[in-house]
Formats: C-alpha cells, structure tokens, sequence
C-alpha cells in the first residue's frame, strides 16, 4: 500500500491489486500488467487473491468505523 501511494498516488489498495485490475482491463504492455504477469507465474492467481485480500480489508475496516456510532 505504501508503494502504491508513492508511485501510483492510491493509499487505499496494494501494487498487487493495481496490477490485478491492470490484467482485468487485458492491459498488456504497462507496467502494472506486466509486473502482474510476473506476480501470477511466482504465485497462482496472486493478483486476484491480492484483490480480494482488500477488499476483505476494507469490508473489516468499514466494520469497525460503523461499529460505534458518532457522538450527536
């Protein structure tokens, strides 16, 4: 996420998953797909599993900020 938010200006997700919608828009000569290329061949579906990973994440957070209501 740190290296998503310096290079690419998006705090809110990881490389892998940047390269995961890369390959889901059959991008094919950016570097993020290419880079998610590579992820894929180290380990199998490692962008999707990455996708999913934040999104878990953000479904856990958004949890946790509902779960006390504002002060009124």
């Amino acid at each position: 996420m740190f290296t998503a938010s310096i290079f690419w200006n998006d705090a809110d997700v990881t490389v892998s998953s940047l390269c995961g919608l890369a390959l889901r828009r059959r991008e094919t000569r950016t570097f993020l797909a290419v880079l998610g290329k590579l992820l894929n061949k180290i380990q199998t579906n490692h962008c999707e599993l990455a996708i999913a990973a934040d999104l878990s994440r953000c479904s856990a957070t958004t949890a946790l900020l509902n779960s006390v209501p504002p002060i009124v």
